[in-house]
């Protein structure tokens, strides 16, 4: 915890991404895997950050990377968790939501994110535009 906390802030406080990489967030992964496994939301939100670190460097691949092994292991997101709704995230999930096949289930899980990012930003009408394009990929592999 204490190196996600330093990794936050020499990121989001200190604009020191490349810190926050190097020093924080790589030896916290290490760690939380050790500690808690590898599916644990502290995982998740780890690897988050490491992949919105990337999306803001244009390293499409690498945030890509992170990203959908994040989204794997916070399947069960909910509108309830806190979600950061910073530009740096915001721009990594559009960037995502256009690298991804257009019938993923990944895909899916990057437009919710979206459309919880954009419903916290008062953004209404993009949120239901997103949450529907959800519906319908979750739709169409349920009749799969």
């Amino acid at each position: 915890n204490t190196l996600t906390c330093m990794g936050y802030v020499y990121d989001t406080k200190l604009n020191k991404p490349k810190q926050a990489l190097e020093h924080c967030y790589r030896e916290s992964l290490r760690i939380y895997k050790i500690q808690l496994g590898n599916l644990d939301n502290s995982v998740g939100s780890t690897l988050h950050n490491m992949g919105v670190i990337h999306g803001f460097w244009n390293q499409a691949q690498d945030a890509l990377e992170y990203l959908i092994k994040s989204l794997s292991i916070d399947r069960d997101y909910s509108m309830n968790k806190e979600i950061s709704t910073d530009e740096t995230t915001v721009l990594c999930y559009e960037l995502l939501a256009g690298l991804l096949p257009r019938d993923s289930l990944e895909l899916a899980d990057i437009l919710f994110k979206l459309g919880a990012c954009y419903a916290k930003k008062g953004m209404f009408n993009d949120a239901l535009a997103m949450l529907q394009n959800v519906l319908r990929l979750q739709l169409s592999h349920e009749s799969a």
